[in-house]
């Protein structure tokens, strides 16, 4: 496993049973971890999301099935860690990371100011847009 870090951050504990949803997200994870990177997913789940116990286990075992166990970070409303890694683990996974943050979906201060490099909603917009790989490449 090389050093180089990918955290992708996603909402998957709020679609419990939703397999199509969840392969959004692990065609990244595995597909990355194949090219020998590090990678860390990070989800959020707050008792207004609904999809509360059920939601934070359904994560654990996706993670477990595909051997994500000790590659992911449940956080809950007030920061607290709900499901997989600590924080304090999590973080210093996120220090110098390239964060890729489906949808703008994480917004945790202290995880976004830890990676060197921050993709999310408006540049993954842009590779969509006609001029998007030019203008990326500059």
């Amino acid at each position: 496993m090389s050093d180089s870090r990918i955290v992708l951050c996603g909402s998957l504990a709020q679609q419990p049973a939703r397999g199509g949803h969840a392969w959004v997200f692990l065609q990244y994870l595995l597909g990355f971890r194949a090219l020998g990177l590090n990678v860390l997913f990070i989800d959020r789940l707050t008792p207004q999301m609904g999809a509360g116990r059920a939601g934070s286990e359904y994560l654990a075992s996706v993670m477990e099935q595909f051997g994500l166990d000790g590659d992911y970070h449940l956080v809950g409303a007030g920061r607290e860690r709900i499901a997989g890694i600590e924080r304090s683990a999590a973080l210093a996974r996120t220090q110098g990371s390239l964060l890729i943050n489906v949808n703008g979906f994480l917004s945790d201060e202290e995880f976004l100011e830890a990676a060197s490099v921050r993709i999310g909603p408006a540049e993954m917009a842009l590779t969509r847009m006609p001029f998007g790989p030019r203008l990326a490449a500059r």
